[in-house]
């Protein structure tokens, strides 16, 4: 399992206090999680409640992070998590303890562990679905679903602004609460990194290279969060299906995971809504969207993709081989969101001017990300702005308030190292 990647390249982020935003997230930010979660589902049984309550606990004493559960049948993803514990202990030689860990690896099985506890996979009962049917409730999410869908112009003027409103989409992240309070609604000067237009040049051109093909390819979106960052990612999947590509497939979650990562479920759930008129706060856009949606899925031009990958620790260069080979020839890729950026650099701090392209030049097609900052992991921004950036604002890294668009044009190999 794996593509190829450039080497040297920097050791991941740890949860041993070297990097505080990390040892923040999981003395703090991840507990509470826990006690969100027993919070809206009360009527969980308490044997259930007290098994979630010891997982914050375990976190707090610094315990040795166990292995997934594999009673009564190993889950699909079992052999995935083995081969995580396997590295984590050829790392350090010992096992990983939740406060002496790849914090990528700590974040992402303590997701997995609330899974096994909440018995999903023999209930089917989503732990943060009160948490996300709350926010469809929001008319904030509806009125600005309708705006991006009032954008005037043709498909390639309107592209632009509608991958900046994916982007800011990201800051509503119910694990991340503290990046909501900048709302969606923002200006280019909090845009890092801007290849917006780029990314339209590069569709125009990829087009105009099958002009003699019946095809013009697929459009991959790797999704994050359910709710308002959805909502602009269907906005904007519904624009790319009105001529630019032949089919989008959204890739989702094998299972629910931080709180608001969207599931088959939830994309099918926010399409109906759509397209049946029934949201708090409809229009004809919202309506006509998500007939076209439904339409597009019927048709097969709409895929839904879940693989148990993107819940797992490992990184992007150690891609299914069955991922990289549909990834493979696509017209675009697109990756949402924090965690699916740190997944793509490693989940490291990069002290060398390394670009997105040369960061992820592993990967075997053209590579967008539209993701808020919200964790340290970043390549693509000189060292000089960097500073600037920190002088104006210590946590620019970390609060959600701004955000880069950054593309790699071209599937390739590694040129670094």
């Amino acid at each position: 399992m794996g593509l190829p990647i450039p080497q040297p390249r920097p050791a991941p982020i740890r949860t041993d206090g070297s990097n505080p935003f990390a040892a923040h997230t999981m003395q703090v930010r991840l507990p509470k999680t826990i006690e969100t979660v027993c919070q809206v589902n009360a009527n969980y049984p308490l044997s259930l409640l007290n098994d979630l309550t010891r997982l914050a606990q375990a976190i707090q004493r610094d315990e040795i992070i166990p292995m997934i559960a594999s009673y009564p049948t190993p889950p699909p993803d079992f052999a995935l998590w083995q081969t995580a514990f396997k590295m984590q202990h050829a790392t350090t030689g010992q096992p990983s303890t939740w406060l002496n860990a790849e914090w990528f690896f700590a974040e992402t099985v303590f997701y997995r562990h609330i899974i096994d506890l909440v018995r999903w996979a023999e209930t089917d009962r989503d732990p943060f679905a009160p948490l996300k049917a709350h926010e469809l409730q929001q008319p904030s999410l509806w009125h600005a679903l309708d705006q991006a869908l009032s954008l005037e112009g043709d498909v390639t003027d309107r592209l632009p602004t509608l991958f900046k409103m994916a982007m800011w989409g990201n800051r509503i992240d119910l694990s991340h609460v503290d990046s909501a309070k900048f709302g969606v609604q923002a200006d280019d000067a909090f845009v890092v990194v801007d290849d917006a237009h780029q990314v339209v040049q590069h569709l125009i051109r990829a087009q105009g290279s099958m002009f003699n093909s019946p095809s013009r390819g697929a459009v991959h979106f790797v999704l994050d969060n359910a709710g308002t960052e959805l909502a602009f990612d269907l906005a904007l999947a519904d624009a790319l299906l009105s001529g630019v590509a032949d089919e989008v497939v959204l890739h989702v979650k094998y299972c629910p995971t931080f709180v608001s990562d969207a599931t088959t479920s939830d994309v099918r759930e926010l399409m109906n809504l759509c397209a049946s008129g029934e949201s708090v706060v409809t229009s004809a856009n919202i309506i006509n969207m998500g007939k076209r949606l439904v339409r597009a899925f019927v048709d097969g031009r709409l895929r839904i993709a879940s693989h148990a990958f993107w819940n797992s620790s490992h990184f992007l260069w150690q891609l299914a081989d069955e991922l990289a080979g549909v990834f493979a020839g696509s017209l675009l890729v697109i990756l949402k969101g924090d965690l699916n950026y740190r997944r793509a650099v490693g989940d490291a701090l990069w002290t060398t001017p390394t670009s997105w392209a040369e960061a992820t030049a592993y990967f075997p097609a053209p590579l967008l990300t539209l993701r808020t900052l919200k964790s340290d992991a970043l390549v693509g921004i000189p060292a000089d702005h960097a500073e600037l950036l920190t002088a104006q604002d210590p946590h620019w890294r970390t609060n959600g308030k701004r955000g880069v668009i950054q593309l790699k044009e071209h599937g390739g190999t590694p040129s670094l190292g």
